[in-house]
């Protein structure tokens, strides 16, 4: 049995007409012209897509929210003192499109959807 856990695993492409607008502030002062949501929609089209292909079983450990995760990301960071507030906003920008891309489209396919509190409890 091989775990595979991440913050993306299962994602899939989104498509152009999805990336056209910036979900945040990263996204519309750093890659302006879409070349780098593009070439991640690339990655989760092609060899992303081989590799999540290989799962058996896919499970969501689904968040209320965008900003539960960054509260879950701030407490990891707190723990091994890693990141201050300004890098944190910033290294989340990085995930939050694909983080609410999955949230949108995950549940409908996935075997398993744990819906989870912020205490990461779930929801019955």
């Amino acid at each position: 049995m091989v775990l595979l856990e991440g913050w993306c695993v299962g994602a899939r492409p989104q498509g152009a007409a999805a990336l056209v607008a910036p979900v945040n502030e990263l996204e519309a002062a750093e890659d302006p012209d879409g070349r780098w949501r593009a070439a991640v929609d690339a990655a989760l089209a092609g060899e992303h897509r081989r590799l999540f292909a290989a799962v058996d079983l896919l499970v969501l450990l689904r968040a209320s929210s965008f900003e539960v995760v960054c509260s879950w990301r701030a407490e990891a960071e707190r723990n091994v003192r890693a990141m201050d507030a300004a890098a944190l906003r910033r290294f989340v920008q990085h995930f939050e499109r694909l983080t609410r891309h999955v949230d949108a489209e995950m549940p409908a396919r996935a075997d398993l959807v744990f819906a989870l509190d912020a205490g990461r409890r779930p929801l019955l």
